[in-house]
């Protein structure tokens, strides 16, 4: 009766759904721009052979965030159901892209100042806090059924991912100022040289210097530090790894379907006569739903690269050599700069006057107890992050083991006999790198 009255008063509530393929098509273009996006930055790495891939067109920024709240409209949505396999796994595919999408901004913070800083993380935070408090309510509810143990680790990669952001915001000014300072007292090293009269040594020492400043603006590229750092290590490894729980997800709905619809027929019970088995009617978003995926999809791929090759680099370039019990707790000293702007905001006096004297005490002590428990959040991160890598060290090393082993075996020894032939050719260079190894910038704590 309620419904032929609606038809009557000219409002048909039939079609309410009709647009909902298209807000889909929507979803998808925006998932298809931040992969493009993505491509672009890695494109451009491997054309100036810059393998820690720089971000310049996805970057943390106002465009980027808007771009990232459209792709992730489908794990925000409360009400609308999701009954078959590919509408559960768009759920995923959505939160596994904001995880993505921050392991690739992370280098873009060096280059921030930290107005900038907290004007683009704070937003990136309210989103991710938002995506997580509605998947924890549609897992509740009964919206999201399938697929729940991915999202409760993607969930966890997503808080971890948040929380390493935000301890490398802190530390961005520090560092450039830290490295700064190397760079100038580099500086007077390298201008201190000696006279040369002879043309070709003048031509020569004009080689060498050029050398030492590329080597010394390189290594104190902020985005470079951030990519080399071992929070960038930890963001790529969480970011890896969420690709692979995703395309976990992804094989199971081709191959185990069977096991959705079971989890479909439990969640949502029958309300027709006993014996009788209602399954929930299709999406409201229809078709649009697997353009959706197979978008999020590339997008997650395409953004793990860039992550995973800052990951392999820094993992694969240090060796798991620990000896003592000593080298061992050194690995997981915190160093100064990653708590020196809290230290700094706790010595500092406030940018108001309070006139009462009690009320200043209670302000003092209450903002003294909020940067106590940051100064412990993030040590705790960093510690974390150091277990990260150190077990990343660990696997790598591991792997290495194997593979020259089992190369060894396959080939019997036809790497021994080459080794020898190139000393002295290489012996002519060896002064002047030993020279600019002098001019890497390092911060404390880095090998």
């Amino acid at each position: 009766m309620e419904e032929i009255q609606t038809i009557e008063c000219g409002i048909d509530s039939r079609h309410f759904g009709n647009p909902m393929p298209w807000i889909g098509v929507y979803i998808t273009a925006a998932s298809l721009v931040c992969s493009l996006a993505v491509a672009v930055d890695i494109s451009n790495g491997l054309r100036l052979r810059k393998l820690w891939f720089p971000c310049r067109f996805f970057s943390l920024n106002p465009t980027s965030l808007t771009l990232l709240a459209i792709a992730t409209k489908l794990p925000v949505d409360l009400t609308t159901s999701m009954p078959e396999a590919r509408d559960q796994l768009t759920k995923l595919s959505g939160t596994v892209l904001i995880c993505t999408a921050m392991a690739n901004f992370m280098p873009s913070l060096g280059t921030m100042e930290d107005s900038q800083v907290i004007l683009n993380v704070v937003p990136l935070g309210i989103l991710v806090i938002t995506i997580i408090v509605n998947v924890c309510i549609e897992m509740v509810t009964g919206v999201i059924y399938a697929f729940r143990l991915e999202h409760k680790i993607i969930l966890f990669f997503l808080l971890i991912m948040l929380l390493i952001l935000c301890s490398s915001a802190l530390t961005v000014s520090t560092t450039s100022q830290l490295l700064k300072q190397q760079c100038e007292l580099k500086h007077h090293q390298a201008s201190d040289g000696p006279d040369v009269q002879v043309e070709t040594s003048t031509v020569t020492k004009l080689k060498n210097d050029v050398r030492k400043y590329w080597m010394m603006a390189h290594s104190s590229s902020p985005q470079y530090v951030l990519s080399r750092s071992l929070i960038g290590t930890a963001s790529g490894a969480f970011c890896l790894l969420g690709a692979i729980v995703l395309t976990e997800a992804f094989i199971a709905s081709l191959y185990h379907p069977s096991t959705v619809l079971l989890c479909q027929r439990l969640i949502y019970p029958s309300t027709s006569p006993p014996g009788v088995i209602a399954i929930q009617s299709p999406s409201d978003y229809q078709w649009s739903t697997r353009l959706v995926l197979f978008s999020q999809v590339i997008a997650v791929w395409v953004g793990t690269i860039a992550p995973a090759c800052r990951w392999f680099a820094a993992v694969n370039s240090r060796g798991f050599q620990i000896k003592t019990w000593s080298e061992f707790k050194g690995k997981f000293k915190v160093e100064r700069y990653w708590i020196q702007k809290l230290v700094e905001w706790k010595d500092s006096p406030l940018h108001f006057h309070i006139k009462s004297r009690s009320c200043r005490r209670f302000v003092y002590g209450f903002r003294n107890l909020i940067l106590d428990v940051c100064l412990k959040m993030q040590t705790a991160i960093v510690l974390f992050s150091k277990s990260v890598r150190l077990t990343s060290m660990l696997a790598m090393t591991g792997l290495k083991m194997h593979v020259s082993c089992f190369l060894s075996i396959l080939v019997r020894g036809q790497f021994k006999s080459s080794g020898s032939a190139s000393n002295e050719e290489t012996g002519s260079s060896s002064n002047t790198e030993t020279c600019l190894n002098d001019f890497v910038l390092h911060l404390e704590g880095e090998e």
